[in-house]
């Protein structure tokens, strides 16, 4: 009797292909048969050629209903495409991006309602959950849909269903979608991280203790000057600490040293895309991936400010393998703007092949399981130290 009552009680949700409720159609059910009582009635003592006539247009009005939804679905086709006022797709936290859903009808009659369900998630959330619409016959109509940036990372973004309804809701026909998803990215912050978090400090021992010595120069080829004796002016994403306030303020403009610097070691940085179990439906995986973004070029940077070199190894959403070897604080944008695609796919391949870039490991993972062990061993062998950080649960340890 329990299960019984579980079954019962068990909530009759409407989705899909399913415009209404079981308890719905009895409630329709029940109406048109009362209506059609006072019809009758009407026609048997009142007037039977208006009567009738009512009588039978209230039980084929659902059937011509249904029947137009039917042939909208048909002749109807929804399409998305990146907004002419949208430069690319890769947005800050809290600003807008802008896409166009064009909506055709091919037919000369005007379209039933086309009911849109819009496709967003944390990274990026839409103005509007659902859009409702009819298209006049032989007419297309363009409706910007707006989405806001909220958690960093890549995320799709798009339509996720388009059906035709009939006016009664009694039934629900699919529509044609082209494009219906677009890969978009949310661009990650670089916080402030010590160079006591226990991770980092021993990487960056292991690496000392088994490094390199080596000089880069982070001047661009395309300026001429004497490394520590020339200046050039400054251009975003160069250190300030290289700004020279003293020269700039006699030529009344920002001017940076042409210097080297000196690469004590390296250390190599691989960011694990796969996705969790259930990690679509799982609320806690947006904010881990942020977590694992921000934290990985927190420590980037704490890293370069100590005169190490790091190699980022990752997955992209494509299952393509990626990698770049970061010296400088432009190579630090770059590789943000990079980052900002990311995000959890199904993938087999935890750990990329012929990883190269030092003798200390860092790896930022989703799905901190032996799998991930194995192949870590498998591929980098042995290393001075591998150094795990769980982006679920913050946490970061030393296999």
């Amino acid at each position: 009797m329990r299960k019984k009552d579980r079954a019962s009680k068990k909530e009759d949700k409407a989705g899909g292909l399913r415009p209404r409720r079981k308890n719905d159609y009895f409630r329709f059910a029940d109406g048109t048969l009362s209506s059609a009582v006072f019809v009758l009635l009407f026609a048997l003592f009142c007037s039977a050629r208006v009567g009738y006539f009512l009588l039978i247009a209230l039980f084929a009005a659902p059937g011509v209903s249904v029947l137009l939804a039917f042939i909208s679905s048909r002749f109807s086709e929804v399409s998305l495409s990146k907004s002419k006022d949208t430069n690319n797709l890769l947005a800050e936290k809290g600003e807008k991006v802008l896409m166009d859903m064009t909506v055709k009808n091919r037919s000369i009659l005007p379209t039933s309602l086309i009911r849109i369900g819009i496709l967003d998630s944390p990274s990026l959330e839409a103005n509007e959950k659902e859009i409702n619409i009819s298209v006049m016959s032989m007419r297309d109509k363009i409706i910007p849909l707006t989405f806001y940036a909220g958690l960093a990372g890549g995320t799709k973004a798009g339509i996720k269903e388009a059906v035709c309804e009939d006016f009664f809701g009694i039934a629900r026909f699919p529509v044609k979608v082209h494009d219906c998803v677009q890969i978009c990215g949310v661009g990650p912050s670089i916080p402030e991280i010590s160079a006591k978090d226990p991770v980092l400090e021993e990487t960056m021992k292991t690496a000392l203790d088994e490094g390199f010595d080596e000089t880069i120069d982070e001047v661009s080829a395309t300026f001429a000057g004497f490394p520590g004796y020339d200046y050039r002016k400054y251009e975003p994403g160069d250190p300030l600490k290289r700004i020279n306030y003293k020269l700039s303020a006699k030529v009344r403009q920002l001017m940076v040293r042409l210097d080297e610097r000196p690469v004590t070691s390296g250390v190599l940085m691989i960011l694990d895309a796969a996705k969790p179990a259930s990690g679509d439906e799982n609320p806690i995986i947006p904010g881990a991936v942020q977590s694992m973004l921000e934290t990985s070029l927190g420590m980037i940077r704490t890293m370069l400010s100590r005169n190490f070199s790091v190699c980022v190894n990752w997955t992209s959403y494509d299952n393509n393998s990626n990698s770049l070897e970061i010296r400088s604080e432009k190579d630090l944008a770059s590789l943000r703007t990079a980052l900002s695609f990311f995000m959890p796919i199904e993938t087999e391949r935890r750990v990329p092949d012929n990883l190269q870039g030092g003798s200390s490991v860092i790896c930022f993972t989703l799905k901190d399981d032996a799998e991930l062990y194995a192949e870590l061993e498998k591929k980098i062998g042995s290393a001075g130290s591998v150094c795990i950080f769980n982006a679920v649960t913050g946490e970061g340890r030393v296999l």
